[in-house]
């Protein structure tokens, strides 16, 4: 699935017809590839335990990078992004809050 706000992609997710369910451990976009690669490499390749996320688009990096002792928080400007991320792309256990995160 793609997620595509005010004309440009802004994050890809791969999806599992057979599930009907997202695929986070398959990555299918290259930003959010180096990205990962990033933060695991900066950690030794350890998951990070906490992270804020800047950002969220269709929550691709942090449902790739969640596990069960992950404490992760995302601002998201635009609520409608948010709602797809949530709602329609499978993103769980990650606290979502809308607003400016220069704020």
């Amino acid at each position: 699935r793609v997620l595509l706000r005010h004309g440009s992609i802004q994050s890809v997710t791969a999806w599992d017809p057979v599930e009907d369910a997202p695929r986070h451990s398959v990555i299918a976009n290259e930003y959010i590839k180096t990205m990962a690669c990033c933060a695991v490499g900066a950690r030794r390749g350890a998951l990070p335990t906490k992270a804020l996320f800047l950002g969220l688009g269709a929550g691709t990096l942090p449902s790739l990078l969640l596990h069960e002792n992950a404490d992760y928080v995302a601002v998201e400007l635009d609520g409608g992004a948010a709602e797809l991320a949530t709602e329609y792309l499978g993103l769980e256990n990650v606290d979502v809050r809308i607003g400016d995160a220069l704020d």
